[in-house]
């Protein structure tokens, strides 16, 4: 299902250039996570990576344990990624459906939920920063994996979290969304001001009321409120507009996070491992200006695929780039990954003597 907003009532809105060009966004956002919760609607849980990691353990790889458990956290993060992703997808196609049919109290409900699912993810995203830091800083062995554990568990907190008694697990106390809010805060200027709003415009009362009734109480007329919701429904439209752009960056961030973890582990399963040495990496050696397939950037010194597909993102964001949607390309023999940017296209050399057939997308 297509998610856009019909011209008209986009039109009636009377929309400045700016805000106009902030909807466009917004369908744009919509349309990539659509895309991707398309795309991902299982999450595998690695096995024969994992019964590498137990063959290795067993040969005497003192890494196996901590790949085991970097391997699972990793699909632990995907499976999380993949449900705020549908989750979003869902609710925005019941508020474009919504604003289509100027049913403003359902378009409220949605952009709430819109606003409060970007406030998990931006825990989710602080959270996965802030335990690949404490990650990296460790170099032995039992706190790497006291870490691990760690980590793991805010994951499940996320997952898990709710004011129902679970008959079948122990209890995870729910995140209050004030506390989730408090982080996308810092990050989204007026988001107190949004939220406030949303809220007076879904609680049953006086907010809500004026959105389908003109006049005062014992004289009402029951109906639309034309004036009052046509300010709403441009407050809702550039309101949601922000938080789907926010939802869209999060998860472009925790992909390239969970890209780290899985080198993290593909370092681990090299039996020539050390400990010491496994969060250390690797110089940013480049090649190219990333202009075009002649003159793609690529990396000699990458040891493995998701090494590789590290070293894009931290070239990225080098050079002030901000990372958006990407497609695999192929052009002369070689495939390339080809990111759109804030700033225009910029190509890197998949290498086949790292991926074989496999391609550089995560």
């Amino acid at each position: 299902m297509p998610l856009t907003f019909e011209p008209s009532v986009v039109e009636s809105l009377q929309l400045d250039g700016s805000s106009r060009m902030a909807v466009d966004e917004m369908e744009k956002a919509f349309e990539y996570l659509q895309q991707l919760s398309a795309e991902v609607r299982t999450v595998s849980g690695s096995s024969e990576i994992i019964r590498s990691a137990h063959e290795i353990t067993e040969s005497g790889g003192d890494l196996g344990p901590i790949a085991i458990d970097l391997i699972r956290l990793k699909h632990e993060l995907d499976h999380l990624v993949s449900i705020q992703c549908f989750k979003v997808t869902q609710i925005g196609i019941g508020f474009v459906q919504a604003i289509n049919e100027a049913n403003v109290l359902v378009a409220a409900l949605c952009a709430r939920s819109i606003h409060e699912h970007a406030a998990i993810l931006s825990y989710l995203v602080h959270e996965t920063a802030n335990g690949i830091a404490k990650l990296e800083r460790q170099k032995e062995g039992p706190k790497i994996s006291l870490e691990l554990k760690r980590f793991r568990k805010k994951l499940s907190k996320v997952f898990y979290g709710s004011t129902i008694k679970q008959t079948n697990r122990p209890p995870e106390r729910v995140l209050h969304i004030n506390t989730l809010r408090k982080r996308l805060a810092l990050d989204i200027p007026g988001e107190i001001r949004d939220y406030s709003l949303l809220c007076e415009y879904v609680h049953p009362n006086y907010g809500s009321n004026l959105l389908l009734t003109k006049g005062e109480l014992g004289e009402g007329i029951l109906g639309s409120n034309e004036a009052i919701q046509l300010a709403v429904m441009k407050f809702l439209m550039l309101a949601t507009t922000t938080k789907s752009k926010y939802v869209e960056r999060g998860i472009q961030n925790l992909f390239v996070d969970g890209v780290k973890i899985m080198q993290f582990a593909s370092i681990a399963l090299d039996p020539a491992t050390k400990v010491e040495t496994l969060f250390v990496a690797r110089k940013l050696k480049v090649l190219g200006d990333g202009k075009s397939a002649k003159s793609a950037f690529h990396f000699p010194n990458a040891r493995n695929h998701h090494e590789h597909i590290e070293m894009q993102h931290r070239t990225l964001q080098k050079n002030g780039l901000r990372p958006g949607r990407k497609e695999l390309r192929s052009e002369g023999g070689h495939w390339y990954d080809l990111h759109h940017t804030s700033k225009g296209n910029v190509w890197f050399r998949i290498p086949p003597d790292i991926f074989g057939d496999e391609t550089g997308s995560e």
